[in-house]
């Protein structure tokens, strides 16, 4: 059971790269051009006009410290699955100038046994590390703020992870088949800065502990009928809820800001969806196959929406945008929704969106 989930994780956000997924990077590895792809000895760089992304390693070294410059730029991130599946590797130093590691970057290296980190990573993004059996243990940079979901999944034998105050983002199933987390016998786990990871519970109705400011426990959860929120929480993680197949109602606290991806993905009875009036986020695919909604407002201080957050949401049949000025820039579904209905307070971007994807518009 514990591999086929594992690779059915895997696969959900295989298909969430395929499908072009905003990079979740944008806030501190800016936009620049693409120069040119270089290969050196050990490495393929793709070069960009303000610094350089490590794209693939090609080397033969067990032992292997990435490299901080070149050619006089910075190397700014590890690109995706760029040393995935190496069996040669043991050991990677991973130095200050880089901020970002995209996903499955070091994924399924059988070998891989210890990672160190200079102060530098700011995001490590979902799978980095998944499947990386002989990893024991971790210790995280104090600069990290984000871990993508199941970034760690399956390291079977990692049994201590230290994990810095400044992480304030933990996405679903980060810890998931490791030592670390099955070890644990508390009924709530907490990481990070009051990120709730887990919760060792069957309950069908769960009360989350007031400290906890960011919620990202609950992925694949078939007996969770109903949350009891906090009113201190700020933010729903990535893939929190995905999976809850019994989760059929969902009212957000008034400070919560943001919906991480794929927050609600799968729970095919979810139908009732408030949404929180600070929230100005809401990410990629956070609604997918959500079948059973049928109605959502969004509330007027959104102000980024991520690609396909109905994505397969067949019976949706309205969405209310309370800020009629808001400028949708991505898709909200993967396809046209002939049932759905978009509403507004006046014929601005709203109007002008649906028009140009063939989209009913009424005034609300």
């Amino acid at each position: 059971m514990k591999k086929i989930l594992s690779v059915f994780i895997s696969i959900v956000f295989v298909s969430l790269t395929f499908f072009g997924c905003e990079k979740t990077n944008r806030d501190f590895l800016k936009d620049s051009e693409i120069i040119g792809t270089e290969t050196t000895e050990n490495y393929v760089f793709d070069v960009f006009k303000d610094y350089v992304v490590l794209a693939d390693y090609i080397g033969k070294d067990a032992n292997i410290t990435l490299p901080e410059e070149y050619k006089n730029k910075q190397v700014k991130s590890v690109g995706d699955y760029a040393v995935s599946s190496n069996d040669i590797i043991e050991s990677v130093y991973i130095p200050s100038s880089i901020v970002h590691i995209g996903q499955f970057a070091f994924s399924n290296c059988e070998n891989l046994k210890e990672i160190k980190f200079e102060k530098g990573v700011v995001e490590i993004n979902n799978n980095a590390f998944e499947n990386d059996d002989k990893l024991t243990s971790v210790k995280l940079p104090d600069s990290l703020v984000s871990l993508g979901g199941c970034c760690f999944n399956d390291c079977d034998k990692l049994e201590k992870v230290t994990i810095p105050d400044t992480v304030k983002n933990i996405g679903g199933g980060c810890f998931y088949f490791t030592s670390f987390l099955e070890n644990k016998k508390e009924e709530f786990v907490f990481a990070g800065d009051g990120v709730l990871i887990y919760v060792n519970s069957e309950k069908p109705t769960v009360t989350l502990p007031e400290k906890t400011k960011q919620v990202s426990a609950f992925y694949d959860n078939y007996f969770l009928c109903d949350v009891i929120f906090n009113e201190k929480l700020e933010s729903i993680g990535e893939m929190c809820f995905a999976n809850c197949g019994q989760l059929s109602k969902i009212e957000l606290p008034q400070i919560v800001k943001s919906v991480g991806r794929c927050a609600f993905a799968w729970c095919q009875r979810l139908s009732s969806v408030k949404l929180s009036q600070a929230l100005n986020v809401i990410e990629t695919e956070a609604f997918t196959d959500c079948s059973k909604i049928e109605k959502i407002i969004i509330p007027k201080r959104v102000d980024f929406i991520g690609e396909r957050i109905f994505q397969r949401c067949e019976n949706l049949k309205s969405i209310t945008f309370e800020n009629p000025h808001f400028k949708v820039q991505n898709k909200l579904f993967e396809s046209n929704n002939e049932k759905a209905v978009i509403y507004a307070k006046s014929k601005t971007n709203v109007f002008k969106y649906c028009e140009e994807n063939n989209y009913k518009f009424k005034l609300s």
